[in-house]
């Protein structure tokens, strides 16, 4: 598994040599956090040179499922280079192939230049291989395990539902997927259930809304997100806020609004596949008013954003960053 850009060379390799969990947590090498996500389970800490925390980064524990499981854990997070856990949160991406030409998303530009673009991403495991890592390798060394699945889109791995139906009575799993599979008949035929907390084991699902995406049917999508919501799998709905598309944002907001299913905007960063990068001050001020989580707001100020990133190097400060405990670990 690499770092979380995903280019750089594995940390190790699970099926060969085991699980191999750090008691000892390292300073993000990169310059910039690319990893929003993770502030979803975990807090961050912005660190100087001396290792000292400048300022914690506070988990968005609205937006993380479940809530009331984990919401206790998080509160306890505190900075520490040395740490053990019996809690691991995995984020798991089968394949990071995927059916959609997203303009914003590096898995979109087709199989070989993702093969030759992320060292991790080829040659995909075997079905079985996969089985074996998380029922042998991983499953046996927690109390409590949260898989976070994504890719690319996850429905075109092979090894996806087997994975699922081996593990999902011992594990809270996460989906997030862009719902152009026959996402309702697979949960029939696979007979997957929603989280339940008193066990904490189930499948809790995140859809992503592409709408500028060449296969993208919205009728199709709103009838899957309104199902898996009354069947009490849906979190919400993903929109990344890419510059293209955010004049669509309240449209959107407005019709899942009246089915009481939450949109949420993702803010976007990095470069697009068109070269683009960052945002104009008006597509600020128009996402400063809608983004939907205090922490997404916060990190991007203060890590993703060039200026704040610039006054920071010029009062001699790192833009730095540190995950947080115990739910990240390397691999």
């Amino acid at each position: 598994m690499a770092n979380y850009n995903m280019k750089n060379a594995p940390f190790g390799n699970i099926l060969k040599d085991g699980l191999k969990v750090s008691e000892r947590l390292e300073v993000c090498e990169l310059p910039k956090c690319f990893a929003v996500c993770d502030i979803d389970f975990a807090h961050k800490w912005l660190l100087d040179d001396n290792g000292n925390v400048i300022k914690k980064i506070i988990a968005n524990i609205t937006n993380y499922s479940p809530i009331d499981f984990f919401a206790d854990k998080l509160e306890k997070q505190e900075f520490s280079y040395q740490f053990k856990s019996n809690i691991a949160h995995i984020v798991w991406m089968p394949t990071l192939l995927c059916n959609y030409d997203c303009l914003y998303c590096g898995c979109a530009i087709g199989c070989e230049p993702v093969y030759n673009s992320f060292n991790s991403s080829y040659p995909e495991l075997s079905v079985e291989d996969w089985i074996y890592i998380f029922k042998e390798r991983i499953l046996t060394k927690f109390e409590y395990i949260d898989i976070d699945i994504s890719g690319g889109e996850p429905f075109l791995s092979k090894a996806l539902l087997p994975v699922l139906k081996s593990i999902v009575k011992k594990t809270s799993i996460k989906i997030t997927t862009n719902g152009s599979f026959d996402i309702i008949n697979l949960i029939k035929e696979n007979d997957l259930k929603p989280y339940n907390l008193s066990t904490h084991t189930g499948v809790t699902i995140f859809l992503s809304l592409h709408p500028l995406a060449n296969k993208t049917d919205f009728d199709t999508f709103f009838s899957k997100a309104v199902y898996l919501k009354e069947n009490g799998f849906l979190k919400n709905v993903n929109f990344v806020a890419h510059p293209k598309q955010i004049h669509l944002i309240d449209y959107y907001k407005g019709i899942f609004d009246k089915k009481g299913i939450h949109l949420s905007i993702l803010h976007w960063c990095g470069i697009d596949n068109e070269g683009n990068e960052g945002y104009t001050a008006e597509e600020s001020e128009f996402l400063r008013a809608r983004i939907n989580s205090p922490a997404h707001l916060d990190i991007t100020t203060l890590i993703y954003n060039d200026e704040a990133n610039t006054k920071l190097k010029v009062v001699g400060l790192p833009d730095r960053c540190i995950p947080g405990i115990p739910f990240n670990f390397k691999l």
